[in-house]
């Protein structure tokens, strides 16, 4: 029997290139997918082009009420499906095209490790899909529980997790974190669940509208803009994950979120951040040096 897959895909205006990326992920082989969209108030033909493939597919159109940002788009589609049985589920935006493939690799590489939370690499393309640069480099290598308070390297559109890990996920509703992908990337590394693919089985669409974008790119003007948008993101997640998750992720690792989710408050962990070769960011350890001084963490 084919895994059953339950595909959360976020959308916004997006009628542009909404076809190509419903085309792949129903042409998922070795899978059975569905589609949850949950729509973020589309004023273009977004809402027409959904209603169109939901006569032919297995597809759920969701209006969430008030406009969210993005990040609470994804988890509260989570939410709404709190009580659903699939086997898996993933996350995807509304402009990228999927390899064949894609789910039923990382379903495959979950099971082969004995892990439940999955992300990979992507291949960068224009909006033309034109492009065969990947992303993420080998210094990815580098990630571990330590760096990941700085650092995510979960992207969205590339994690699935099983019913297992989704239950974990609807344990608890975070309140005013950035970035879905960083919280179920958090999640699954401090419970020991976590697998990263170094192989890409998406090409991920670079445009105008895109709401991240390619971070892979390391000149001295993106470090900049990074640091200017730095809004103490890192830390209002680590917080969320010590009150939401402390018994499940163990006291070990519960010690290494605390430092980040309490720098401002204690000399020892903003030093211990600064310093210590434990937390050690795979790139541009200056601005992190600069950004903790200035509490942008």
């Amino acid at each position: 029997m084919k895994p059953k897959v339950l595909v959360i895909l976020a959308v916004y205006n997006g009628e542009k290139y909404l076809r190509e990326q419903l085309d792949s992920i129903f042409a998922q082989e070795g899978v059975e997918v569905s589609i949850f969209a949950t729509d973020d108030g589309s004023t273009d033909s977004t809402i027409a082009i959904l209603e169109e493939y939901k006569k032919n597919h297995s597809l759920t159109i969701y209006n969430h009420g008030e406009p969210h940002e993005f990040t609470y788009n994804f988890i509260d589609a989570v939410f709404a499906n709190k009580d659903s049985s699939f086997d898996y589920y993933a996350f995807s935006d509304q402009d990228d095209v999927w390899m064949p493939n894609k789910l039923i690799s990382a379903i495959e590489m979950m099971k082969d490790n004995n892990k439940s939370v999955y992300s990979s690499n992507l291949t960068i393309v224009d909006e033309n899909l034109n492009g065969e640069a990947l992303m993420n480099d080998d210094s990815i290598q580098k990630c571990n529980k330590y760096n990941a308070v700085f650092e995510n390297i979960a992207t969205g559109c590339t994690i699935v997790f099983s019913k297992s890990f989704f239950d974990l996920l609807v344990g608890y509703y975070p309140k005013n974190i950035y970035l879905h992908d960083y919280w179920v990337y958090l999640l699954g590394i401090y419970t020991d669940n976590y697998i990263y693919d170094s192989r890409s089985f998406i090409k991920y669409r670079q445009h105008a509208n895109n709401q991240i974008g390619d971070s892979s790119k390391k000149s001295m003007k993106t470090y900049y803009k990074k640091f200017k948008a730095s809004k103490g993101h890192q830390r209002v997640l680590c917080q969320q994950l010590l009150e939401g998750y402390r018994e499940q992720i163990g006291e070990e690792n519960a010690a290494i979120v605390e430092v980040m989710a309490n720098y401002k408050k204690k000399f020892s962990y903003r030093w211990k951040l600064m310093f210590s070769r434990k937390y050690k960011k795979r790139n541009h350890n200056f601005f992190k040096v600069i950004k903790l001084v200035l509490g942008k963490y």
